[in-house]
């Protein structure tokens, strides 16, 4: 599963980084970079779904979650500064 994980996220570079170098210059080339396991995601959701071990209503609840601290973070950063 490594290697089919690590194309789609070679995949992912060769598409979407060239395309958002192009539209946001080099702040979007890191963007790019920093969504590189999004693909990876996916792809291991859709393998583990596959096999019935994907139970996506918690993986939804732990994205939320996750969410929702980094909306608190930035509140409070938006807050004190």
């Amino acid at each position: 599963m490594t290697f089919h994980a690590n194309i789609a996220r070679l995949v992912w570079l060769a598409v979407f980084g060239p395309v958002s170098f192009l539209t946001a210059g080099p702040l979007g080339l890191v963007a790019c970079v920093g969504g590189l396991e999004l693909p990876t995601l996916l792809y291991s959701w859709v393998q583990l779904h596959r096999v019935g071990l994907l139970h996506l209503g918690e993986e939804i609840g732990l994205l939320a979650i996750g969410g929702i601290g980094i909306a608190a973070g930035y509140a409070v950063c938006a807050i004190a500064l």
